[in-house]
């Protein structure tokens, strides 16, 4: 998927973070309500939409997307839906969509992604400035 992103690209570190915050954001729906195979929904009674809107599944994304995702083509977009729509029925699958589940996958999905990395650019700066004898930028790091 990282070739499926925009101009700009995406931060992966935010994707999977934000991915583990969410709860499911696409509708599951039957296959008797315009999902499943047979309605071409590959994924089998993942619909797009729901009454929110904004449920199509991209909203990591959203949060990830460097520069935001109002250039990225049509087609990425598309790419990234289908994706999400994958991940989602796995989810679902497993149980892990709502209750305790959730709170599983949720809690786990936490433990391995973390919530602040040390940037390079971050790193450099500070190790600029202390060959400089300014060790302010490393003590801000640490704070």
């Amino acid at each position: 998927m990282a070739s499926k992103a925009g101009p700009q690209g995406i931060d992966f570190t935010i994707f999977f973070r934000a991915l583990g915050d969410l709860p499911c954001d696409l509708h599951l729906g039957s296959a008797g309500e315009g999902g499943g195979e047979a309605d071409g929904d590959p994924v089998g009674g993942l619909a797009q939409g729901g009454e929110g809107g904004g449920e199509d599944g991209l909203a990591a994304a959203r949060a990830a997307a460097i520069g935001g995702m109002d250039d990225w083509p049509a087609e990425h977009v598309a790419e990234w839906r289908g994706w999400a729509k994958r991940y989602w029925a796995r989810v679902a699958a497993e149980g892990r969509s709502s209750g305790a589940g959730e709170t599983e996958r949720r809690t786990e999905m936490s433990s391995v992604n973390p919530k602040y990395i040390l940037r390079n650019w971050m790193a450099a700066e500070a190790y600029e400035a202390a060959a400089r004898g300014d060790s302010s930028v490393i003590e801000e790091l640490m704070r």
